[in-house]
This record gives C-alpha cells, sequence and structure tokens, in this order.
C-alpha cells in the first residue's frame, strides 16, 4: 500500500479525502499544517503531497519548495479554492505535478491521483531496473593491470565524491570510453539518476539540435504536438555522455557551450530555459588539440569540457588484459546464452595473445559473442576465433604483430581439416597422412 499525504486547514475536507483516497487503497496520513506533514515526510516517504495553497503557518507554496528539496521523488499536487491561471503556473514553476481548484470534484481528484500513482509505480521499475544495471556492470567490470589505469582510478574515486562532474574521455575506438562512463556515473551522486548516452557521430546534423535540446509545439514543421524533450533534458539528476564528440558540427558546438557554462536547457522554440542537474561526460577518439589547430572544434569548448582528463591507451599496449578481459567476455556470454564453455584451450589463448586487436575491446568482445554463437566443444578453440571471427584474426595484414608459433599452426591447421570433413576423424588422418591417434593427441590438448 502506498502512502500519501493530505496537507489541508479545512477539516470537512480532508476527512472526505480521506475516506475516498484510503478506499481506493492508498495508506492516507493527514495533516491540517506544513509543519507536522514536513516533519514526517522522510520517515513516510509518500509519493505524492495533496497541498494547500492558503495554510496557517507556512503556506503551501513555501512547503512546496522544501518538499521537491527534501524528497525529490515525492510528487505534489496543489489544492486552493481561490486557484488562478497565475498561482497554478507559479506552483507549476516551483515543482508541482499538478493543480486542482475547489470545490473537488472527486472522481476527477481519484483520476488524477491514479495518474500520478501509475508514473510512481513505472518510475520504480525504472529504479530497479537501473539499480539491476549497476549490479550487473560491477559484477562484471575488471579492473585493468596496466600502470595507467591506477591513476585513471584514484581520479575516478576523488571526482565521484561530487555531483555535476565535467570529463572528457580520450583514446582509441573500443577502448572502453563509454565502460569508463558508466563507472563514473555508477559511482558518483548522480547514480540514481539515467544515464543518458548520445552519439554525436550518429545523428544527422539538421536533426542534432532537437534531439540534443528538445523543442516546442509548432516551433517547426513536423514538430510533435506536444513538444519534445531532449536528451539533455532525460538526463537531468543523472549524468549526459556525449560520445564522439570531436564530430560535433560547429552550431551545436556553439549552443553546447552555451549550455555547459550556465546548465540551462533552452528549447528550440521557447523562450524559457530549464535548469539541468547532471554530470557531463564528453569522449573522442581523436586529437582534440589537433582539431582546434585544424579549426573543426572550438577552443573555448574544449576547455569547457577538458575539466577532468582520462585517456585509455589501445589494448595492444596493455596485452596482460587481453586474457582477463576475454575471460570476463566469455563469463558474461555464458551466463546471456545458457553455455557452459569452460574457457580457451592453450591455442586459442596463444591467439588471443598474438593478434594485434586493432578494434580494441569492442572487436574483442565480438570475437567472443560470434565464438560462443557457433563453437561446440566444451572449450573455444583457435579454429573458433579464426573462422567465426571474420576469418580476420591471425592474418598478418589483419594486424598480427609476431610470427605465429609452430603448435599453434598446427593445431588451427588440423582442426580446419577436420572441420572440412565434417569431423570425420579417420578420413581427417588420412588427408594429413597421420595416424588416428597422433591426430586425438593434437586436438586433446588444451
Amino acid at each position: 500500500m502506498d502512502t500519501l499525504f493530505v496537507v489541508d486547514d479545512e477539516i470537512l475536507i480532508t476527512e472526505v479525502l480521506d475516506r475516498l483516497l484510503a478506499d481506493a487503497g492508498y495508506a492516507v496520513h493527514v495533516y491540517h499544517q506544513a509543519e507536522p506533514a514536513l516533519a514526517e515526510i522522510k520517515e513516510k516517504n509518500p509519493f505524492l503531497v495533496l497541498l494547500d495553497l492558503q495554510l496557517p503557518g507556512m503556506n503551501g507554496l513555501e512547503a512546496l519548495q522544501l518538499i521537491r528539496r527534501r524528497n525529490r521523488g515525492t510528487e505534489v499536487m496543489m489544492i486552493s479554492g481561490y486557484g488562478t491561471i497565475e498561482m497554478a503556473v507559479e506552483a507549476m514553476k516551483l515543482g508541482a505535478c499538478d493543480f486542482l481548484s475547489k470545490p473537488l470534484q472527486l472522481p476527477e481528484v481519484l483520476s488524477r491521483v491514479g495518474r500520478i500513482h501509475e508514473t510512481f509505480l513505472l518510475r520504480n521499475k525504472v529504479d530497479e531496473l537501473r539499480s539491476r544495471q549497476k549490479e550487473e556492470f560491477f559484477a562484471t567490470l575488471y579492473q585493468s593491470r596496466h600502470p595507467s589505469f591506477a591513476a585513471i582510478d584514484r581520479t575516478v574515486r576523488q571526482i565521484t565524491q561530487f555531483p555535476n562532474i565535467v570529463a572528457l574521455i580520450t583514446g582509441d575506438s573500443g577502448t572502453g570510453k563509454e565502460m569508463l562512463a558508466r563507472q563514473i556515473h555508477y559511482q558518483s551522486p548522480h547514480a540514481e539518476g539515467a544515464f543518458v548516452p548520445v552519439n554525436c557521430a550518429a545523428i544527422p546534423e539538421n536533426l542534432l539540435e532537437s534531439e540534443l535540446f528538445g523543442y516546442e509545439p509548432g516551433s517547426f514543421t513536423g514538430a510533435l504536438a506536444k513538444g519534445k524533450a531532449g536528451l539533455i533534458e532525460r538526463a537531468d539528476g543523472g549524468t549526459l555522455f556525449l560520445d564522439e564528440i570531436g564530430d560535433l558540427p560547429a552550431a551545436a558546438q556553439v549552443k553546447l557551450l552555451r549550455f555547459l557554462q550556465d546548465r540551462i536547457v533552452t528549447r528550440i522554440g521557447g523562450s524559457e530555459g530549464r535548469k539541468m542537474d547532471c554530470s557531463i561526460i564528453a569522449a573522442t577518439h581523436r586529437d582534440p588539440e589537433k582539431m582546434m589547430k585544424e579549426g573543426t572544434f572550438r577552443e573555448d569548448l574544449y576547455y569547457r569540457i577538458n575539466v577532468i582528463r582520462l585517456h585509455l591507451p589501445p589494448l595492444r599496449d596493455r596485452p596482460d588484459d587481453i586474457l582477463a578481459y576475454a575471460d570476463s567476455f566469455l563469463t558474461q556470454y555464458n551466463q546471456h546464452m545458457g553455455r557452459r564453455f569452460q574457457g580457451f584451450d592453450q591455442y586459442a589463448r596463444q591467439k588471443l595473445l598474438t593478434y594485434a586487436w586493432p578494434g580494441n575491446l569492442r572487436e574483442l568482445r565480438n570475437a567472443i559473442e560470434r565464438a560462443c554463437l557457433l563453437a561446440t566443444g566444451s572449450w573455444i578453440t583457435a579454429i573458433d576465433l579464426v573462422t567465426n571471427a571474420q576469418e580476420t584474426i591471425g592474418r598478418p595484414e589483419a594486424g598480427l604483430e609476431k610470427p605465429m608459433p609452430l603448435d599453434l599452426a598446427t593445431n588451427i591447421y588440423v582442426r580446419r581439416v577436420l572441420e572440412s570433413v565434417s569431423g570425420n576423424k579417420s578420413e581427417a588422418a588420412k588427408l594429413l597422412d597421420i595416424s588416428r591417434n597422433r591426430l586425438k593427441r593434437l586436438l586433446s590438448s588444451n
């Protein structure tokens, strides 16, 4: 049974609302002044407060502001016998979700409370999902052993003590920039809010401004009748992740800079801005200093986002991490796909280490996902990685940095021959001109 407060100095109204809302299945707490309601709001944590505008002592608008500060998850519906459009507008600006004028129409009260309650239940489901995502993220998060990551971890621990972080993450494509951004989000005071990723390179230039900042009704041809909140607004209370910020066109860079300076979003066609409370993390695989010199990236925007700089080295520079990441990805796919692979055999592990991984973690993850989908044995083998990762892994022109060990090459070749005869070991041994026993020895080593 979910809790709501009724705060009104008219005893008859509170009695009627108490009976009406209790019969509808809510746990109702009645107060005739704002002060005792505020004293208990943290403990009882109502999803809604029906709040009269005219109260003895603290008035409704003052109480509204305190409720919104103390309990951000609690909605407030204002009630007034002297309701005017101006009062309703003022209440909405201060954070009220609705405004009812007296005399109250009871069916209307039930309907509006019901809609707010449905939103509350939906928000709870979203919060549960976010909490589960956070748990899964940290359960599968691998901490790199590379020396540079010790400094990154120290910096992350320091900056996540504070809200409204501004940071820039650089590194080659696929090095885990979004993964690091999510880690910062989940460890920050904004962890309960949304993590909103925006791929600046993927949104068409003519739609970029409306997608980022939103728009008011009728602001341009094709605009939705109700208007639309932008991606920045969706990040309010959470974290906005601007991936590939180096690909932002010049016009969007100007507007983004203005937002970063005052944290106010003004929708296209709108005149009033909305103050945003969120962290902002940008990322790029490009060299921002070089882009500034070339004139493709604004210098003032660079200095505004470069408050905290974190650089991720490519996977080829941290070979000690390759097997650990591979094992972590294999564990994840075992769980998600219901597979039971015991691990990588010794040839697969050698294979993982001899390849340069130009696509970094993204390429490694994709190769292992493909192997998990198509491999048939209890171990992931080198042949699974070679044939299932688009047959590029291990080819010198695909980034092999050192010669392949002979036993690895032999294992790969033997498995290819076996695969070509549909697993017939007698036929494979005949083609290789070796005995079946020797073929078994070549295949059984892990």
